[in-house]
């Protein structure tokens, strides 16, 4: 079975080695928007 979940990780981890700075933002925006 394929798990979504696991796919996010990969992509936040691509994102953190990327732009650390960006993916910071990007966890607020998600934190905000969960609230």
């Amino acid at each position: 079975m394929s798990r979504p979940n696991h796919q996010i990780c990969v992509v936040v981890l691509d994102l953190s080695c990327a732009k650390p700075k960006q993916m910071i933002r990007w966890l607020r925006s998600i934190e905000l928007s969960a609230e």
